[in-house]
């Protein structure tokens, strides 16, 4: 089974996840409307969704609520992306003009908060007290994830322990959450920590391939603006195991430009070729790799079949992607 075979598994579920996230934008107020309408059609890997639905399937879940709560993990995680955008101060959003450029940062952020109360309102209709108890929890996560990566903004003496931190309650927690959900939906008990498991280290590789592909992807293929972590003052592994061996001068030099938050495209060059030189991507890479593969192993106690094939193959797509 391909990536392209996984999608065309779920397409009819995922189709009824873009008719709800579409309904779930409109409002009496017409800004919504036009801001969810450009947000939800400017595309997104639905990796989350996507994941929720295969949970559900593989726990044997037969009625309809997978679509809502796929469209409750895609409304919080845009949520934070709106919110992140406003922070971070980015232009692009999935290839396309980011809410804060076209409109204000403002509207990005009241927007956000509009998308988290719906994701809620939704799960409040769905009266499943273990999933509100959840994805509480997990929001609560990733405010602290937010917040410790502010806290260690331009920080050229992060550990890797501590950007672990933050790639685990900012990124992992959430799809360990999308993969959970199908187990309290199919209630199978007994299967929760294996998917929320494997939820987790594909969170991990999810990130850690993102570090990698802000130093080495081209910019229309990601979809954001390349080298953006470096101006944001964020010091990711590659850099971080880059820092660890590199000379003292080359240190400084790299400390210099971490603080400066520099723009410069050669400034960016010379990060990576320093990066490049003590094998900072490969690392990263290699990092990447050994959670998908813990992700692979937490679905050994599941039973076999079409929808654990299609749960490996989106692992396995975290590590080579290449977007």
């Amino acid at each position: 089974m391909t990536m392209e075979e996984v999608f065309a598994y779920v397409r009819e579920d995922l189709e009824g996840v873009e008719q709800v996230l579409m309904d779930s934008v409109q409002s009496d107020v017409q800004l919504i409307a036009e801001v969810g309408k450009h947000i939800f059609q400017s595309g997104g890997k639905r990796m989350r969704p996507l994941l929720t639905i295969l949970s559900s399937r593989i726990c044997d879940y037969q009625g309809s609520a997978h679509l809502s709560m796929a469209a409750v993990l895609e409304l919080i995680h845009t949520a934070t992306l709106l919110h992140d955008d406003v922070v971070d101060h980015a232009d692009l959003r999935r290839g396309s003009r980011s809410v804060n450029y076209l409109w204000d940062s403002e509207t990005s952020v009241l927007v956000g908060d509009f998308l988290f109360t719906r994701a809620f309102c939704m799960m409040v209709d769905h009266r499943d007290m273990g999933i509100l108890d959840l994805m509480s929890r997990t929001c609560r996560q990733l405010a602290e994830g937010e917040l410790l990566e502010l806290t260690k903004s331009g920080d050229p003496h992060i550990e890797e322990d501590n950007h672990l931190a933050i790639v685990r309650n900012k990124t992992a927690v959430l799809i360990s959450a999308a993969c959970r959900i199908g187990a309290l939906l199919g209630e199978r008990a007994e299967w929760e920590a294996y998917l929320a498991d494997f939820g987790l280290n594909l969170g991990m590789a999810f990130q850690l391939i993102d570090d990698v592909l802000d130093y080495e992807a081209k910019e229309q293929v990601l979809g954001k603006t390349i080298g953006k972590d470096l101006q944001e003052g964020k010091v990711t592994i590659p850099m971080i195991r880059t820092l660890e061996r590199c000379t003292m001068a080359e240190k400084d030099r790299m400390v210099e430009i971490i603080r400066a938050r520099s723009q410069d495209s050669r400034h960016l060059q010379e990060i990576l070729e320093t990066i490049q030189k003590y094998d900072g991507l490969e690392y990263a890479h290699s990092k990447a790799r050994y959670y998908v593969d813990k992700a692979k192993t937490a679905l050994t106690p599941l039973p076999d079949g079409q929808d654990k094939s299609a749960l490996l193959v989106v692992a396995e797509f975290v590590a080579i992607r290449t977007n």
